[in-house]
């Protein structure tokens, strides 16, 4: 059992390696789940969470080695528009994020779906 709160602070979702993620620009974004290339950009799985707490995000399209994404690995913010990245580590400080079975679900066709709150 986890505790609801911690430091004054609630618990909002569970994060632990291999669930999925779709990542934000901030915390007020909203995003078109209905288009795949929208998806596509934004979806990362968690890859590792460190002792530090920062999360190493894999891109969910990526079939390359661990060993050969450790050059590749950036520590950036993310912006859609930036392009292809591989893998990014994040502090928890600046996640935002969408968490699978949290805020959406993914159907065995890929097909994205919000929950509504």
């Amino acid at each position: 059992m986890v505790q609801e709160e911690k430091n004054g602070l609630k618990y909002r979702c569970k994060v632990m390696s291999g669930t999925h993620v779709l990542l934000l620009q901030n915390d007020d974004e909203v995003i078109d789940v209905t288009d795949k290339k929208v998806v596509a950009a934004r979806l990362y799985y968690v890859a590792i969470i460190s002792a530090d707490g920062r999360l190493l995000l894999r891109n969910h399209q990526e079939a390359r080695r661990a060993g050969d994404l450790k050059s590749e690995t950036n520590a950036n913010d993310f912006c859609p528009t930036s392009g292809y990245r591989s893998q990014i580590r994040w502090s928890l400080s600046n996640f935002h994020a969408l968490v699978e079975n949290s805020d959406f679900t993914i159907d065995k066709l890929g097909n994205v779906r919000l929950i509504k709150k």
